[in-house]
């Protein structure tokens, strides 16, 4: 079984009238480390169709997909580009997002369930990576060196995600034992 956990960067929280930037997706192995990191961004892909086919390419190699609110947004973001250029929706499968995990399976012991609350709550030897707005700004531009600011900061999340989701599990077998 192949596990991958997941993220992307977008110019916007709407997929009508944002695009994709970035996708990153960390395969792990069976101890639950990462085994390697792939990653495409909108400039090495040439344009948002082509990277929208890569992830989709990830989603039907891999068989449990793990983010971060990514049931609520990155998901349906992709879907939505996906559907924008006339292909289809990404592949069923199973897929678990940390951000519920922490939500149910923690129970309301956190007020805010963000990566970095939760990076820092756990104690996590990395912590959730904030490029400026400046970056943000000139990879809306499509700006290489912004692009390529902002394609870190989709790796570190996986990363940060990664170890997010093995002091997660605990809460997951849990909530879902219920």
């Amino acid at each position: 079984m192949k596990t991958f956990i997941f993220d992307v960067e977008t110019t916007n929280l709407r997929a009508d009238i944002g695009s994709l930037r970035v996708a990153c997706f960390a395969e792990l192995n069976s101890e639950g480390e990462i085994f390697k990191i792939l990653t495409r961004d909108i400039l090495e892909m040439h344009g948002e169709k082509n990277l929208a086919e890569w992830i989709t390419h990830r989603f039907e190699e891999g068989d449990i997909f793990i983010g971060h609110n990514s049931k609520a947004f990155d998901r349906n973001f992709i879907n939505g580009v996906l559907i924008r250029h006339k292909l289809p929706k990404l592949p069923k499968k199973m897929h678990i997002d940390t951000l519920e995990v922490a939500r149910y399976g923690m129970k309301g012991l956190l007020q805010s369930l963000s990566m970095d609350n939760l990076a820092d709550y756990f104690r996590l030897p990395i912590q959730k990576d904030k490029p400026s707005k400046h970056s943000w700004r000139g990879s809306n531009n499509m700006e290489k060196p912004s692009i390529k600011r902002i394609r870190q900061r989709c790796i570190e999340d996986v990363k940060v995600n990664v170890l997010l989701w093995d002091k997660l599990k605990p809460f997951w077998h849990s909530w879902k034992s219920t």
